[in-house]
C-alpha cells in the first residue's frame, strides 16, 4: 500500500476532532492524504480510525481525504496550523 501521504495517528488529533464534524462544503479543503486506488480508502481508514473526522474527495485521479473544508483559505490555514506536531503536513486544495 502506497501513501504520497499519511497524517494524524495521535490522541491529541483524536480528541480534537471529537469537538466537531468535518466541514463538506467549501471551495478549499485540508487535505491529509491522498490515494490512488479507491480500494486504499477503504483500507486507510481501517487502519486510521483515530481521524474522525474526515472525508474523501476525488480529484485529479486521486482520492484525497481532508480533515475540513471551507471558503475562507487563511482560516483553513489557521486551524492547519494548529494541529499538534508531528502531524503538520497537510496542503490546502481548491476543489
Amino acid at each position: 500500500l502506497e501513501f504520497r501521504r499519511v497524517l494524524f495517528r495521535s490522541k491529541q488529533v483524536e480528541a480534537a476532532s471529537e469537538k466537531k464534524e468535518a466541514n463538506s462544503n467549501g471551495r478549499y479543503a485540508i487535505i491529509i492524504c491522498s490515494l490512488k486506488k479507491q480500494s486504499q480508502v477503504a483500507q486507510y481508514f481501517q487502519e486510521n480510525k483515530d481521524i474522525n473526522p474526515a472525508n474523501v474527495i476525488k480529484k485529479n485521479g486521486y482520492y484525497m481525504i481532508y480533515f475540513n473544508r471551507g471558503d475562507n483559505y487563511q482560516e483553513l490555514v489557521k486551524e492547519a496550523k494548529q494541529m499538534p506536531k508531528p502531524y503538520t503536513e497537510f496542503w490546502i486544495t481548491q476543489v
